[in-house]
């Protein structure tokens, strides 16, 4: 079934009420509305001469019978509505009706009434970007041969590849992704940058970007620090972990540590008492240093020793307990 109309398409009916009108034959000079082909819908306006009664509408013709259906009522003397005609002979006419006008003013295409034009209507049309031309009537998915788009908005779904069979580069003032993405170019993604100062004024969660401030890639968690470097290792005060940690350290002295390294169990650190177990303690410079005054309460566990470079004195109310089998020098 399709849409068709036709020329000087004029015959008459003697039809009452809102039903199927019968057709009776064309005028002299006119074609029937069978040269519009059985099944097909066409624009109809039926005029009753004697009373002044119209209706505009969309109808099925059908060759069997010779009969036109009112499907849709498009306007009317009967405030939109189907007209109920009476007896008498009333005119019917294949006509373009104004609710589905569509004309040319200057170079714009204008559809009257708030009417809307589909694409099967532009078959013979074609959109230009840039030096490409695109033919329209059919679902856009490429615009082949297109090197550049410039657009500020983009509505309804964009498919196929960048960079392949569409724009390999545009500008857009927004270009958002509703599920995983995939760069899988063997070049390099250029991420937005800027200094300290460029940060955008409310960002969100997740948002990612280059600080040529301090030249570290960085990102937004929303939690203090909102900016934290990304590739780097924060750093955090404790002192009250009461396991071993293995100490780390930083291939580097300055900026962000790209590297880092332990030793396992040869070298630990508790952050709870301060103690610091390493398998061979060794001064570079020749000289081990303790505290002429001990500060702070300490027990010597069993099957450990102690030793300190005296004089040693004891503060005040602090107390040192040497387990049995163990042994404190003073030297």
């Amino acid at each position: 079934m399709a849409l068709v109309i036709a020329d000087r398409v004029r015959e008459t009916t003697s039809s009452i009420g809102t039903g199927t009108l019968t057709l009776t034959g064309a005028y002299s000079g006119f074609q029937p509305f069978s040269v519009l082909g059985t099944g097909n819908t066409t624009y109809y306006a039926i005029i009753d001469p004697t009373g002044g009664a119209w209706e505009v509408g969309i109808g099925t013709y059908t060759a069997a019978g010779n009969t036109l259906s009112r499907d849709t009522v498009l306007s009317s003397s009967n405030t939109g509505a189907l007209v109920v005609f009476g007896v008498g002979t009333k005119d019917v006419i294949c006509t373009q009706p104004s609710e589905r006008n569509v004309y040319v003013v200057g170079t714009s295409v204008t559809a009257e009434n708030g009417a809307t034009v589909p694409n099967t209507l532009l078959a013979n049309s074609a959109i230009v970007f840039g030096a490409t031309s695109q033919a329209l009537g059919s679902t856009v998915s490429t615009l082949s041969g297109l090197t550049s788009v410039a657009a500020t908005n983009l509505s309804g779904a964009l498919t196929g590849t960048v960079g392949a069979t569409t724009a390999t580069t545009g500008a857009f003032t927004i270009l958002t992704a509703t599920s995983d993405s995939t760069f899988s170019s063997l070049g390099a993604l250029a991420i937005s940058k800027g200094a300290t100062g460029d940060r955008p004024l409310t960002p969100v969660t997740s948002m990612v970007r280059y600080n040529t401030t301090i030249n570290e890639f960085e990102g937004y968690s929303g939690a203090s620090p909102a900016w934290k470097s990304i590739g780097g290792s924060a750093l955090s005060n404790d002192t009250a972990t009461a396991s071993n940690l293995y100490p780390v350290f930083a291939a580097a002295t300055t900026g962000t540590a790209q590297n880092l390294y332990t030793s396992n169990a040869l070298y630990l650190y508790k952050p709870s008492t301060g103690e610091l177990s390493v398998k061979a303690p060794r001064a570079s410079n020749g000289i081990v240093v303790n505290s002429a005054t001990i500060s702070s309460d300490y027990t010597i566990a069993t099957g450990d020793n102690g030793m300190s470079a005296g004089p040693v004195s004891v503060g005040s109310g602090i107390t040192v307990t040497v387990s049995s089998g163990s042994v404190w020098t003073v030297i």
